[in-house]
């Protein structure tokens, strides 16, 4: 997924994002705050608002290529089998957890849930975000290619409300549309998450000016005030609401901020994130096991955040440095 490089200049914001985002992902799956009741409600609040941020990177620079031609199918062939060549690598490797976990639970069934997490749901832990964004940039462009986009927008609008407010619990599933068993549900599905590709695509199609830094810095600090603020001290019952809003606004005011200053460092940070990403499961699964046994007595919080940050993060400094010299593991982000 390296792909923040242009011809005609350099996102570095972008890249901030999505590394700022795959530490938020780790703090999701480790707890840190856990220990402190009211640190823990507060920040799971905010949480869900990294993860859609990581469609962002991938998913405007995408569009840039687009050109609404027959060129586009070469494309997006490139796009679906190197992402599917990462996808499939890290759940080759991770499947020892994953495949173990879906046996036992769906002991009747697992000989249909396995490929139905393989190709739908996304087999180890995170990795249905890849699925989503392969078929989600199919449907996209089908549907903006053959449609109206406000028309499309619409229509995906309303799927990704209607999967939220079900999911949370604020309304039940009258349409019959929504698939929940076992480990495989349907919010983390590409049917959700077709929305912020659409999203970012239309955004994409704005005609706004760079701003200089000084209003620039203004801008992100507004608007993380106002988002801290309200989720923190109001927490309204359409906090998913505000969380989308933030994953939209803010990636889209770094987007206009490109660059002709290409950094190595952050270009390297954002490589390591997917790594992180993927390998970060592994520690996950140590510590899990490492509780259960009573080896330890810490199973989330600060250790296991820090640890799993630190451990992962060594390993993907590792694996991109290797793939200097050894192209393949480029594969493997």
């Amino acid at each position: 997924m390296d792909g923040n490089r242009l011809d005609k200049g350099y996102f570095p914001y972008l890249d901030i994002i999505k590394i700022l985002s795959c530490i938020g992902i780790v703090a999701i799956h480790t707890q840190p705050f856990c220990a402190y009741e009211w640190l823990y409600v507060r920040f799971s609040y905010i949480y869900p608002v990294f993860v859609p941020s990581f469609f962002v990177v991938s998913s405007l620079l995408f569009w840039k290529k687009i050109e609404w031609s027959d060129a586009d199918w070469r494309v997006l062939r490139h796009f679906t089998v190197r992402l599917f060549v990462l996808y499939l690598g890290w759940n080759i490797i991770l499947s020892p957890s994953w495949l173990r976990v879906c046996v036992l639970q769906n002991p009747d069934t697992w000989m249909w849930m396995i490929p139905l997490r393989l190709f739908l749901f996304g087999g180890s832990l995170g990795s249905w975000f890849i699925l989503s964004l392969i078929y989600g940039m199919w449907i996209c462009y089908l549907l903006n290619r053959y449609l109206n986009k406000h028309v499309v927008f619409v229509l995906l609008f309303f799927v990704w409300l209607y999967y939220s407010l079900v999911h949370y619990n604020k309304m039940d599933d009258f349409l019959g549309i929504f698939f929940r068993e076992g480990a495989v549900d349907a919010y983390f599905s590409p049917i959700r998450s077709v929305f912020w590709i659409e999203s970012f695509y239309l955004s994409s199609l704005l005609r706004l000016d760079r701003l200089n830094k000084r209003c620039f810095v203004r801008c992100v600090i507004a608007l993380m005030v106002a988002y801290l603020g309200f989720s923190f001290i109001v927490n309204g019952p359409c906090q998913f609401v505000v969380n989308a809003l933030m994953a939209f606004l803010l990636p889209m005011l770094c987007y206009r901020q490109e660059n002709v200053i290409y950094s190595d460092k952050l270009v390297t940070l954002r490589k390591m994130s997917i790594v992180v990403y993927f390998s970060h499961t592994v520690m996950l699964s140590v510590f899990n096991n490492a509780y259960r046994r009573g080896f330890t007595s810490f199973e989330c919080g600060m250790v296991v955040f820090l640890s799993t940050l630190v451990v992962s993060g060594v390993f993907a400094y590792i694996l991109v440095r290797l793939s200097n010299r050894y192209k393949w593991l480029k594969y493997f982000y």
